[in-house]
Parts: C-alpha cells; sequence; structure tokens
C-alpha cells in the first residue's frame, strides 16, 4: 500500500478528473477531509483540479453510507473489475485507539464468518495510515431504506416468515462461530436481488444479508476486553440487557431480541419500541411492564404472533434459547408444522412479576417497617404484663415468650433484610427459613393442639388463643410468599448473570 492514503495519478486523464465531479458535494468534502488530514492536496470540484480518488488499489465511486464510526463508499477493484463496498474510519476516528482497535475487531471478526446470508470479507488492511475493509457490494437497498419506501402494515405474513428465516439462520451461524452481532437492525441488513428483472416491490424479490460487526462480540473473548461490554447499539432493537446489567450478559439472546423486533416491524410497519430518547428507553425497561409485543393486525397466525412474543420477551430467559431454535421455530410455521414455542400463560405472567430484579429490594423495603412495627408493639405490650388486667399469675413466662419473637424473630428478619438491600443474598433465605419455623409451624401446631404456647395468659380464654394464631398464621403466610419470591428472584438474577 502507497505510504499515503489516497494515491494521486501524476496525469490524471479526463474520466479520472470526471469521478470526482460526478460526486455529490457531501461526498467531495468528506472525501477532502480525509485528504487534508493526511496532509495530501485538497481535490476541488473545479474542472481543472478534478481527480480520481484511490484507497489503496481501489477506485471510489461514491459514498452509500455514513455511520458514527466509519464511511462506507462503492469502490471499484481494477484489478479483477468488480465493484467493492469500502468501508473507511471517519478521521476522529483514526486519532482513537478504542474506536480504531473495535474497527480492527470489525475486520477480524467479518473474515471468519463464511455463510450466504453474511456479506463476505474481501480483503483488509488495518496497519497502513487509512485503514479499510474491502466487502462484497450489494446493489440493492438496506431493509431500512426499503421499507421506508416501501410502508405497509399489510405485508404477506407468510414473505415476512420465509424473509427471516434467512436472516435468522445467518445469525445462527454467526453464533455457532462465537460471533454475537449485537446491532442487528434493518440498515444492518442488505438486499440482494434475486432476479434483476424483479419489481422489488416484495421481500421474496431480495436474498438478505447481513453486514456491519462493528458492535460484534467473540463469546471466547476474555472479560478484560472492555470493548466487549460497551453499551452500543440502536436504541430501537436493543434488548434490556444491552441498556441495563441487571438483566444479564449481552449474549445471543440480544441478537434473538433484536430479530423479533424487526419481525415485529416487518408485520406492523413500525418498531415496537419507539422512544426520542436513551432516557425514554431506559424508563420503559425499568417498568415491570412487559415490553408490548401485540401485533393489532387481525391476520397474524397465532403461532407467528407467539414467535413474536418469545423474541421480545423481556427477560431473556424467557425468549428463545438461541437463534437456531429460532430458526427451527420459523420454518416451521412457512412449512405449516407446529411451532415449539407457547403462548405466555397466567403462571408465565406471575413468574415474570416475581422475577423482576428488582423485586427484592421492593420486598425488603416494605418488610424491614412492618416488621419493626410488629416488634415495637410486642415490646410495648410487654409493660401490660404488669398491669392489674392481666388475667394469670406467671407473668415471667408470658414476658419471655413475647421477647423471643419480638428479638428472636421480627427483628432478625430486620437485619436479614437490611442485609439483602446490601447485597447479601443468602439473607433472605434464612430470613425465609425463620419465618416458615416461627410464624407458620409453630402456630400450625398451636392450633392442631399439639403444643401450647401463652397458656397461663389465654387460661380463661381459649377463644382468643386461636384467633391470635390464625392471625400469626396469616401473616407467616403472607412473608413467606414475599421471602419465597425475593429468593425466586434472586435465583432468576444468578440465571442471568450466568447467560444460562
Amino acid at each position: 500500500m502507497a505510504e499515503v492514503p489516497f494515491d494521486q495519478p501524476d496525469s490524471p486523464d479526463d474520466a479520472q478528473l470526471d469521478a470526482f465531479a460526478d460526486l455529490s458535494p457531501e461526498d467531495q468534502q468528506l472525501i477532502q477531509r480525509l485528504d487534508h488530514l493526511w496532509g495530501i492536496e485538497t481535490a476541488s470540484a473545479a474542472p481543472a483540479e478534478r481527480r480520481e480518488t484511490q484507497i489503496g488499489p481501489y477506485l471510489v465511486k461514491r459514498t452509500v453510507g455514513h455511520g458514527a464510526f466509519g464511511v462506507v463508499f462503492q469502490a471499484t477493484d481494477p484489478r479483477l473489475q468488480r465493484d467493492v463496498a469500502l468501508k473507511v474510519p471517519r478521521p476522529e476516528v483514526l486519532v482513537c485507539y478504542d474506536k480504531l482497535q473495535r474497527f480492527e475487531d470489525e475486520a477480524l471478526t467479518a473474515a471468519r464468518l463464511d455463510h450466504p446470508g453474511i456479506v463476505p470479507i474481501y480483503a483488509a488492511e488495518l496497519t497502513g495510515p487509512t485503514p479499510y475493509i474491502a466487502s462484497a457490494f450489494c446493489a440493492g437497498p438496506d431493509l431500512a431504506a426499503w421499507i421506508e419506501q416501501h410502508p405497509s402494515k399489510s405485508r404477506d405474513c407468510q414473505s415476512v416468515a420465509r424473509f427471516m428465516l434467512d436472516i435468522v439462520r445467518a445469525v445462527a451461524y454467526a453464533h455457532s462461530q462465537g460471533v454475537v452481532h449485537r446491532d442487528i437492525k434493518p440498515s444492518n441488513i442488505m438486499l440482494a436481488a434475486k432476479d434483476e428483472t424483479a419489481a422489488g416491490e416484495s421481500l421474496d424479490d431480495f436474498s438478505p444479508r447481513l453486514t456491519d460487526f462493528g458492535l460484534a462480540k467473540l463469546t471466547d473473548s476474555p472479560l478484560t476486553n472492555s470493548r466487549s461490554s460497551w453499551i452500543l447499539g440502536t436504541p430501537t432493537y436493543m434488548a434490556p440487557e444491552q441498556l441495563l446489567p441487571q438483566w444479564g450478559p449481552v449474549g445471543e439472546k440480544a441478537d434473538v431480541f433484536a430479530l423479533g423486533a424487526m419481525l415485529w416491524e416487518l408485520l406492523s410497519g413500525k418498531p415496537p419500541r419507539m422512544g426520542e430518547t436513551y432516557s425514554d428507553i431506559i424508563t420503559e425497561l425499568l417498568s415491570e411492564q412487559p415490553i408490548d409485543s401485540t401485533l393489532q393486525r387481525t391476520d397474524v397466525p397465532r403461532d407467528l404472533r407467539v414467535i413474536v412474543a418469545r423474541c421480545l420477551a423481556k427477560d431473556p430467559n424467557e425468549r428463545y434459547a438461541s437463534a437456531a431454535a429460532l430458526a427451527e421455530d420459523l420454518a416451521a410455521f412457512v412449512a405449516g408444522e407446529r411451532i415449539s414455542a407457547s403462548r405466555f400463560s397466567w403462571l408465565d405472567t406471575f413468574a415474570r412479576w416475581a422475577s423482576q430484579p428488582q423485586r427484592p429490594a421492593q420486598i425488603c423495603f416494605f418488610m424491614i417497617p412492618v416488621n419493626l412495627v410488629m416488634a415495637i408493639w410486642l415490646i410495648s405490650s410487654m409493660f401490660l404484663l404488669w398491669s392489674a388486667i392481666f388475667p394469670g399469675a406467671d407473668r415471667w413466662s408470658v414476658f419471655v415468650q413475647m421477647c423471643m419473637i419480638a428479638l428472636g424473630y421480627n427483628l432478625q428478619v430486620v437485619f436479614y433484610c437490611w442485609l439483602r438491600l446490601h447485597g447479601r443474598k443468602w439473607a433472605t433465605v434464612v430470613a425465609l427459613v425463620l419465618t416458615i419455623l416461627v410464624t407458620v409451624l409453630v402456630p400450625l401446631l398451636v392450633l392442631t393442639g399439639a403444643i401450647r404456647t401463652f397458656s397461663d395468659l389465654y387460661r380463661d380464654f381459649p377463644f382468643f388463643d386461636t384467633i391470635n394464631h390464625t392471625q400469626i398464621l396469616f401473616f407467616g403466610l403472607c412473608q413467606t410468599f414475599l421471602l419465597g419470591v425475593s429468593v425466586y428472584a434472586d435465583l432468576q438474577q444468578s440465571r442471568r448473570m450466568r447467560g444460562r
């Protein structure tokens, strides 16, 4: 490669001079910025100064896409007489090591993939003054541009499923090679025409090809690689775990979510999540409401609705286990066979409520004041033992029993809930066991007559003995339920963090 990023011919002919003039003003300005960065004489649109731009061995024709980190040109390889898509980092990226390293990661990641549904890499220059990635050029538009030009809320469900099946299989292949894309969206799906004579009005006219692995993560990369855990992507299609770490690590199920979002958009005409800012989307994800996956179209078959709902589940544990499993269900739907996924039931709804990451903290914040109030009430009642209204004679035994309940149970539960608020997940397990023993097992034994408590207090009032222990049992069952939900939520969180 030449010492400078753009090789300028000494004596450009008329065809070369015309090439630069044919570029749009925006493209000319971008090339001028790149020229200026490396000290090359600035190109001009004036006929006397026009020239053709060359990056490595490739001759630039036009700009086909702009991104936050790179620019994509349509270029010609004069050696093989074919067009290529040439991705070049923006000038500001070239002076940032982390961003430039991400560009290199994209080339290395995409180069290990060989699948008809993935745009192949032809060549890359990563060490010269102007890094670039040369890949196959798709003459068709990307999916985002096609959707914008063909807005519809009534696309044929079968054609949508067939189209998405090709994409899902490409993603499943990438996952099998240890690559998680993390930025699947319509603008990263290039459309290659199956037949040049086709009008391009239907998805059946195109073969989709996945591209842009700039945010891809290798599943075998070390955790110390900070670039693998950046919170990056497109908010509309990002899975909750890409924004909020409490939903677990960003893995293959994040791509499943994005695939479901695209499927939802192709069926309904708009993305499933439309927030104007990151703050709007994070607020939605922090809420306990599931992501709305309800399709307003009445003609969408039940099985396709189930597939969409499973992909868009907020909890990764409720989604398809892999893109391969999603591909199997889409293939079954296309073939008219039964899918493996099932509709969410009321039990799934309850499990979703119980497994919210914020549930343990909410339960502990509720149980601490409740048990403090119970402890204060018991301690206050102890003073009545020494008054004239006490019906029995053995005040001390009743006093000791009440102290054991107040200090040995209620205040301990408060302490364990406080520990859980500070990240000690084992504390709620201890509190759950203590609650079952003290406020569930003991009242049951009393109500069945196996043991007696406060025998001197209730000597003349056996009815009140039954009423009070029934109330204690009800209180204990409520606390057992809440602590059980907290333990369940912690177990689900552990599963998410393990990426299962």
